[in-house]
């Protein structure tokens, strides 16, 4: 199928794989060749690790790494409750910029990640 053959597509997300209700946009990917598997914006990311996890509180504004599965170009990381601009590394790393000058030590910052409808688990970041 060509450009200029169809602009619109139709697709079903089963009810199960919806993590949250509520209309999402979508990005389409095209592999380069039938070689390279397409993109896949629906996967569930998992979280494994934080670079760093902690910060003192107070300090300057720092770069989170976040490594684990399931990231795309279209991967938004959400940091205690907001929305960060996300720096896609690799399908394996995202990272996205903390700012501790307003935290108290023993803050616990919530960051998950979220591609299209679906939410990974989250992980803490703590402000010593």
């Amino acid at each position: 199928m060509t450009d200029t053959e169809k602009s619109a597509a139709d697709y079903v997300v089963p009810n199960s794989s919806i993590n949250e209700p509520g209309t999402y946009a979508h990005k389409v990917i095209r592999p380069g060749s039938i070689n390279e598997p397409p993109e896949n914006p629906a996967a569930v990311p998992e979280l494994t690790q934080l670079i760093p996890n902690t910060a003192v509180a107070g300090s300057a504004q720092l770069t989170v790494r976040v490594i684990g599965t399931g990231f795309g170009d279209w991967t938004v990381l959400n940091i205690n409750g907001t929305d960060r601009t996300t720096t896609f590394t690799n399908n394996k790393e995202v990272s996205a910029a903390i700012r501790p000058t307003t935290a108290t030590p023993g803050r616990v910052y919530a960051v998950y990640a979220k591609n299209a409808m679906f939410k990974s688990n989250v992980l803490d970041f703590t402000f010593t």
